[in-house]
């Protein structure tokens, strides 16, 4: 048992504990590795062999145990994850159960699970080399010979790196073509553990996954920018370094990349190199602990791992774990830092230094095993920018991707064939040989090239190799059923293409096919038009592939297929109306084929303004333009809460989705375990909280109105903040839940669990956007107020002065609401007793077009006019103009229901509230975070409706 599973138990002997079970009886890997050489078995047999034997040695040693974890009561229910990576079970279980289970004769090491953190990185000072460049080449690629093996044809074609890190930005310009899901399915494309189905993401704070990822492979070719070492090559990740990962998203990240697919007669599907630049701090008894055994197998199945040495130095055996130690000359290959900015290399000081703490004798007790440049590096962040890092983080991607160079130069040899390779013919630096500083020395690609090529290995010609790179005249969401896409397609490999099979598939449709001929020199590409195709609306994948060049057997097989994703959509066509004077106007719009027309008061607005196709609008002062949407509204998520469950108790985790296109979450279906009252929260990727409601839940299942709108992005989260009781599925959620291109719920905070909100109601519009519908008036006018004192002391003066602030008007006429009247722009005015008056302002111009201004003012003091009629009123308000808050005086015959909208001067509707209020009841409305200006209110009481106008000022 691990010193720190020990210290945690110790800490809280009640308190259950996540931890590891290696078993002892495990595959003898290290055998069949060396048989596997001895038999010169190729990638696709080494692989198959490797995985098989260790998933069928797991089945056959892992049930026992098992079912003595599952029958002891201090594990934790759902909590038994078993692996065959290597022979690994974790649980959750009390510090009791922790020592009956270390007592059973099959185990051999228990370990704590826990999260891992990027090794540290000193984020360096900005300057104009840190941007992206045209025709740019970071230094580091040119230290380690990179540019030598791109002269020779070899710059990462159709191979394959991992990223086991804080995940990747999947949108930034060097990385974004890259992706293997652009050409395979998700599930061989991005792995997260306890959230399957997710999309692509940087959760990191830094973007450290998306900086070493684009070292291993950046290039943003529209100003070849070239920051990657195999540019050309693809990439897939694991964001296993997340907070709230314990070690099991780890081994677990290590074992699907071996067979991502969960096919093991496949290899392409598996990359060639895992790049590492994390270290464990939970670890203890590294020499044994279960990375140790987990990293001989995933390089037994012939993939490279590589490990950032740290950056604790320059103490001696200052590697971070679980990379201090030394299975074998190059397994746990760990990486320093020097900088690659100066001709002589030096180490940098904070570059971890060896020796193995696992002991041994020569090489193989000397850590690291090389250097690479990791100082000042330019790579990727955000989802346009650049950084420079310092740290061996830095350093590691540089070995990752010289290993994919030398892979496509030679697919047959295994990543511990490639490693020695970098190993042997590393640049000699510091002392003379190999040192705990150093290692062996500067990588230098040219130099493992030819060592491979003396060590009998011969580089393949690829001779016959047309990759389709992209598809045009095809946006992902076309508003025409008639498509006629081309697509890009290059010459990638050494020879003249004359003679092509070009295959393409729509969705539900049949397979097509057509031979091109023409004259496709190496390195050059083409663009080839697809025949015109109609297709019914919807959501749609177009899958291209390119086979028989001039009638041979394409040398890269893996790059020959393109993926594209779109939307058949068609947008609603919408006819505005016009009028000489302010009025409500009527619009008109229609859905070609289906939907429900909505308007809405612009184009980003969720708040809906009527349902229909003819929309007559708010009295309107000048020209204003609404937008017509098709609106299609489907159910979303597991239906009800069947199955296996139970109900929280103060947790706050939640559900996971993506979203493709805008939407609306109207509402959703919850389940509460008595009354309840909890506020449902939506956060964005980095836990920001974007929109939120209290709900007052009763017992039993009850629906919530949210009207959250969103637009696309990833990872949103859906959960509660305060309140317990709600009911959440433990097990039985089958992710993702999907409305094709849309939005995806895409997994949970905790794997296999569905959390409180069932059988959501959205709606989304057209993908093809809203069409605009103008409400034109001819002759806008519109009239302004303002009264100073903004309310009357009869008992200190009893003048207001009264002032217009009206747009193109040429007459006035004043009501003053005690029979007062004027005509005056800005009239001054006396009241002789007390009580609460309508002013009335009228204003019109040349044309005879007029608009109508009402404001309430509150006169005390003195003598007041008839108590009786002054509170026959049923809703005043003041002050106006409005600063901060704006009260809503309830008269004391006004009880029930108020609704009350502001409305813009465009007349856009900018907030609605329902209020239920009593007489002589008091309201207020938050006028704070609204620009200055006019605003229309409209209130409806109890059937009785009303305008005014407010004037909003600071």
């Amino acid at each position: 048992m691990s010193l720190k599973l020990q210290a945690a138990m110790i800490e809280e002997p009640t308190h259950p504990v996540t931890f590891g079970i290696l078993l002892r009886d495990r595959l003898n890997i290290q055998q069949l590795d060396k048989e596997l050489y001895q038999r010169k078995a190729d990638p696709k047999k080494r692989a198959f062999e490797v995985i098989t034997s260790l998933q069928s040695y797991a089945a056959q040693t892992q049930p026992a145990i098992i079912q003595f974890l599952q029958a002891d009561p201090g594990v934790s229910a759902g909590s038994i994850e078993s692996f065959w990576v290597t022979n690994v079970i974790f649980v959750t279980a009390t510090p009791e159960a922790a020592h009956r289970i270390e007592a059973l004769d099959a185990v051999e090491w228990m370990e704590i699970s826990g999260e891992a953190q990027p090794d540290e990185i000193k984020v360096e000072k900005m300057d104009a080399t840190s941007v992206a460049s045209v025709n740019g080449r970071e230094q580091g690629l040119t230290a380690i010979g990179a540019p030598g093996m791109w002269a020779m044809g070899f710059s990462g074609h159709g191979r394959l790196a991992m990223g086991i890190d804080t995940g990747v930005e999947p949108n930034h310009p060097a990385v974004a073509s890259k992706w293997r899901g652009n050409f395979a399915p998700l599930s061989e494309s991005w792995f997260t553990y306890n959230n399957p189905g997710a999309s692509p993401v940087d959760c990191g704070s830094n973007n450290h996954g998306t900086h070493t990822m684009g070292t291993m492979i950046g290039l943003a070719s529209a100003t070849n920018d070239t920051i990657g070492v195999a540019f050309n090559a693809q990439w897939i990740a694991s964001p296993g370094i997340c907070s709230g990962m314990g070690t099991s998203a780890r081994i677990a990240a290590f074992q699907w990349a071996m067979d991502p697919d969960n096919n093991p007669g496949t290899i392409t599907d598996m990359p060639d190199v895992i790049n590492n630049s994390w270290y464990d701090p939970t670890v203890t008894g590294e020499c044994t602990s279960i990375y140790e055994s987990t990293l001989i197998s995933v390089e037994a199945a012939g993939i490279a791992v590589c490990f950032s040495a740290g950056n604790e130095g320059p103490g001696v055996s200052t590697i971070t774990p679980p990379k201090n130690i030394n299975t074998s000359l190059v397994n746990t290959f760990t990486i320093g830092n020097v900088n690659g900015n100066n001709v002589s290399y030096p180490i940098e000081s904070s570059s971890s230094r060896g020796p193995s703490i696992c002991g041994g004798t020569g090489s193989l007790l000397i850590k690291p095993e090389v250097v690479a440049p990791g100082a000042n590096v330019r790579s990727c962040i955000g989802t346009n920018s650049y950084a420079l890092y310092t740290g061996t983080s830095m350093a590691s991607p540089h070995a990752a991707g010289a290993i994919l160079l030398l892979k496509e130069a030679f697919p047959a040899l295994t990543g511990t064939q490639l490693k020695e390779a970098i190993y042997y013919s590393a640049i000699d630096l510091g002392p003379v040989g190999e040192d705990d500083a150093y290692g062996m020395g500067m990588i230098n690609l040219p130099a493992a090239y030819n060592w491979l090529v003396t060590q009998g290995n011969t580089p393949i010609a690829y001779t016959w190799d047309a990759q389709p790179l992209s598809v045009a005249n095809l946006s992902s969401a076309t508003c025409s059923t008639s498509v006629d896409p081309s697509i890009t397609l290059r010459n990638t490999g050494d020879s003249i293409i004359t003679s092509l099979s070009i295959g393409y598939q729509y969705s539900g449709l049949p397979v097509q096919s057509f031979a091109w001929n023409g004259s496709l020199a190496p390195l050059s590409s083409t663009s080839i038009s697809l025949p015109n195709q109609v297709l019914t609306l919807g959501y749609k994948t177009l899958t291209v592939w390119s086979s028989s060049p001039n009638g041979n057997t394409d040398n890269r097989p893996w790059n020959d297929t393109l993926r594209f994703s779109f939307s058949v959509a068609e947008k609603a066509i919408a006819t505005g109306d016009t009028s000489f004077c302010p009025a409500p106007l009527s619009l008109h719009a229609n859905a070609p084929s289906s939907g429900t027309i909505k308007w809405f008061p612009s184009s980003l607005s969720w708040f809906e303004l009527a349902s229909g196709q003819n929309f007559t609008t708010p009295f309107i002062s000048s020209t204003a333009t609404y937008q017509a949407d098709i609106v299609h509204g489907t159910n979303l998520g597991k239906t009800d809460n069947s199955g296996s469950g139970t109900y929280s108790v103060s947790q706050t985790p939640y559900l996971i989705f993506d979203v493709s296109q805008s939407f609306v979450i109207r509402s959703v279906l919850v389940y509460a375990n008595g009354p309840s009252t909890c506020t449902i929260e939506l956060r964005n990727n980095a836990g920001g909280v974007i929109n939120s409601i209290t709900a007052n839940l009763p017992s039993g299942g009850s629906r919530v109105d949210l009207d959250f709108g969103l637009y696309p992005g990833t990872d949103f989260r859906l959960g509660i903040s305060g309140g317990s009781g709600l009911y959440y599925n433990t097990t039985g959620a089958t992710f993702p839940y999907t409305v094709p291109g849309v939005v995806s719920i895409t997994g949970s905070s905790t794997s296999g669990s569905y959390y409180f909100f069932y059988d959501w109601e959205v709606e989304y519009g057209s993908a093809c956007g809203r069409a605009a519908a103008i409400a034109s008036i001819q002759h806008p006018i519109t009239a302004g107020l303002n009264a100073v004192p903004n309310s009357l002391n009869l008992n200190v003066s009893n003048s207001v002065q009264f002032t217009a602030y009206p747009t193109n008007a040429q007459s006035y006429q004043w009501d003053f609401g005690d029979g007062g009247t004027s005509t005056l722009q800005n009239p001054s005015h006396v009241f002789s007793f007390g009580g609460t008056f309508t002013i009335t302002l009228i204003v019109t111009d040349t044309s005879a077009c007029f608009d109508t201004l009402q404001h309430t003012y509150s006169v005390i003091g003195g003598v007041g006019i008839s108590d009786d009629i002054q509170n026959s009123t049923l809703i005043q308000f003041y002050p106006n103009p409005v600063k901060d808050f704006l009260t809503l005086e309830i008269g004391e015959n006004t009880s029930g229901n108020i609704s009350v909208e502001i409305w813009n001067t465009v007349g856009q509707m900018i907030q609605q509230i329902d209020l239920r209020v009593s007489p002589n009841e008091n309201a207020e409305l938050d006028f704070r975070n609204l620009a200055n200006g006019m605003y229309f209110i409209r209130t409806d009481v109890n059937s009785n409706s009303s305008g005014f106008r407010i004037l909003k000022e600071n």
